[in-house]
């Protein structure tokens, strides 16, 4: 009778069991929201990376907010993303714009370092090119 305990005891606990990550308890990333947003609801690690000269420029930390207010106009909990620095800070998060609508400015259009629109021929570079000029300004 004790064995039959003790094995559907080890059958539970290989049932039940838990897979975990670590966590960094000594210097902890903490952020917060001041809306009730569900801020947190989901986080991702993202790093952007120099092509020229081979390496990472910034890291940070994407928080989604799924009924937070967006930037887009005339929404309301239509859910937000926000970019936060790997800081000690707890108030710098920056909500990212989501709405996928910019305008092209003349500022933008001199940030092109190798060619005009005349010269686009293809559209698939072309539509490249307008998605990377919405996120330069």
């Amino acid at each position: 009778m004790m064995s039959l305990s003790l094995l559907l005891l080890l059958l539970c606990d290989s049932a039940f069991r838990v897979r975990s990550f670590n966590l960094e308890t000594r210097l902890p990333i903490v952020k917060r929201s001041l809306e009730v947003s569900y801020f947190g609801y989901s986080v991702a690690g993202h790093q952007s990376y120099d092509e020229i000269k081979l390496q990472v420029e910034n890291s940070w930390i994407l928080v989604g907010a799924p009924i937070g207010k967006n930037l887009q106009p005339k929404t309301n909990q239509s859910g937000a993303l926000y970019k936060c620095p790997l800081t000690s800070f707890h108030d710098d998060c920056i909500q990212v714009v989501t709405d996928g609508k910019r305008n092209l400015s003349e500022r933008a259009l001199q940030k092109i370092p190798c060619c005009t629109m005349s010269e686009m021929t293809n559209l698939w570079s072309y539509k490249i090119l307008i998605w990377n000029l919405n996120y330069l300004n």
